[in-house]
Order: C-alpha cells, then sequence, then structure tokens
C-alpha cells in the first residue's frame, strides 16, 4: 500500500486494492459495508467504472439519497467461511507493470470468490 500512495505507476490500482483488501479483512466493516465493497469491486471490474467516475456516482448519490448504511456502523460483516483463492501475499512488488497485473489478479480472483 505504501507503494501505491508514493509511486503513482503503482497507484493505478489503488481503486482495485482498497475493496479487495477490505473484502478479505472485513473486521472494520458493517455487514452493509461488506456488500456495498463487493458491488463496488465488481462496478471497478466488471462495469469498468473508473475510480474518478465512481466518486461522480456516489457523490450523485449522496445528494439525491440519504444514506441507509454505514460502511462501519451497525451489525459487523461476518468473516468469510470459505477459502480465498488468491490474497495480497500473492501480489509481487518486482516494478509496477508486475505488480498492477497481480492487484488486478487478486482483485478479479476476490471478486470470483464471492459466492453468488
Amino acid at each position: 500500500m505504501a507503494l501505491e500512495l508514493t509511486d503513482p505507476a503503482y497507484g493505478a490500482v489503488h481503486h482495485f486494492t482498497v475493496p479487495a483488501y477490505m473484502l478479505q479483512h472485513p473486521s472494520q466493516l458493517s455487514a452493509d459495508g461488506w456488500q456495498a465493497m463487493a458491488q463496488i469491486l465488481h462496478e471497478f471490474l466488471v462495469a469498468g467504472v473508473s475510480p474518478a467516475r465512481m466518486r461522480q456516482l456516489i457523490q450523485q448519490q449522496q445528494k439525491t439519497q440519504r444514506k441507509s448504511f454505514s460502511l462501519v456502523k451497525g451489525r459487523g460483516a461476518e468473516r468469510p467461511s470459505w477459502i480465498w483463492y488468491k490474497t495480497i501475499m500473492d501480489v509481487r512488488l518486482d516494478n509496477p507493470d508486475v505488480y498492477c497485473a497481480d492487484i488486478r489478479a487478486w482483485a478479479e480472483a476476490v471478486h470470483n470468490d464471492i459466492p453468488t
């Protein structure tokens, strides 16, 4: 994560890192927050929403709808009972290209591991 915050080449995948990590480590998330993170990851991976567009969508939603849940308050998220195919430990730091490819592959694995 430190590389993502200090080097733009590594930071290009930050929008995948955060939801993938939070989904696998939900101790700070509410149950609704976990579902929201899963949806955000889906939007980034499947719908191809950019981070800038996601910020716009969230801002628009906040203007038109009262927030109905908290990412962190309320009933806590349950720790997933399944085994994750990939984790952050599978990400290599060799160079930005390798790192970004590994982060994307990890995020895709997290998305695919979530039962539907």
